[in-house]
């Protein structure tokens, strides 16, 4: 594993940044593994100094990716990244009126992290926030928004997020719903 003195990147071989990115982090924060592509336009911003992004191997993200990490953000391996994807750990606090949203901070739940699992693809414009874990070999459909966790060999789509299809061990086919 190296190291990039530039941002604190902990990184394995062949991964590939195509610039501009940006990255709004502390040093050590973000771990990712081999054969990685990371696309133009994205950005990583850690809101909190112990927040902690990991990166699998053999990982596309496409253009427009932007995540937002308070705790955890965990990417498994095989994992395909459609562009314009947003990922958060938490939320805006809105509870009092009188103030605005901007200016309240931000709500995260104890242990709170985004995982997404070994081979799932998650489409164009997905919206994941939140405590969420999504299963191994799953697929989330464009312009979804994920709220809470998908299983394992799920198809998901809508806002919110719900499983349309899953995969059946038994009659090795995918069925619905």
């Amino acid at each position: 594993m190296s190291y990039c003195t530039l941002y604190g990147i902990k990184h394995g071989d062949n991964v590939l940044i195509t610039p501009p990115v940006t990255f709004h982090f502390c040093r050590g924060g973000i771990v990712v593994g081999n054969n990685v592509s990371i696309s133009a336009s994205s950005v990583f911003l850690g809101v909190k100094p112990s927040a902690r992004i990991v990166m699998g191997d053999n990982i596309r993200i496409a253009h427009h990716f932007q995540i937002s990490c308070a705790s955890l953000v965990d990417i498994k391996s095989n994992v395909n990244i459609a562009p314009f994807v947003f990922i958060s750990d938490h939320n805006h606090k809105f509870e009092d009126p009188d103030i605005p949203i901007k200016d309240q901070g931000i709500c995260i739940q104890e242990n709170a992290s985004v995982v997404i699992g070994d081979g799932s693809w998650i489409g164009t414009k997905v919206t994941i926030v939140g405590n969420v874990n999504i299963g191994k070999h799953c697929i989330i459909g464009a312009n979804s928004v994920v709220t809470r966790d998908i299983p394992d060999y799920s198809v998901a789509v809508g806002a919110p997020a719900r499983v349309i299809r899953h995969y059946d061990s038994e009659s090795g086919q995918w069925a619905r719903c």
